[in-house]
């Protein structure tokens, strides 16, 4: 189970949470591990850049010239899951939705007590 094994949390505190307390602790964690992950491949890449830079015909080139990571890409260039909002009614619009998600929620759970 992510929550009580790769999360760490205490049985009785992890029952203790609404869906959605949850889902922001379990999207933080999934945001840390990723950092961490990206982290350790740029210090590899540093590590890689300065083992290889005396062989370098090239003296210009720089650590992204060698190895650029995916989410090194163009900023403009939007992620699958993130959401383009471009007006005041869209952005109203999916704020709404996102009130609505959670308050069906909040009333299923209060149906099942």
């Amino acid at each position: 189970m992510l929550a009580l094994g790769v999360m760490g949390l205490e049985y009785h505190y992890f029952y203790s949470l609404t869906p959605r307390v949850f889902s922001n602790i379990s999207d933080g964690y999934a945001q840390r591990v990723e950092a961490e992950m990206q982290t350790s491949w740029i210090q590899t890449r540093k590590m890689m850049y300065a083992f290889l830079r005396p062989h370098l015909k090239n003296r210009n080139a720089t650590e992204q010239d060698l190895f650029l990571f995916p989410w090194e890409n163009d900023p403009k260039q939007a992620d699958e899951d993130d959401i383009e909002i471009e007006t005041a009614e869209q952005a109203e619009q999916f704020r709404l939705q996102q009130v609505e998600f959670w308050e069906n929620l909040d009333k299923k759970r209060k149906n099942k007590k």
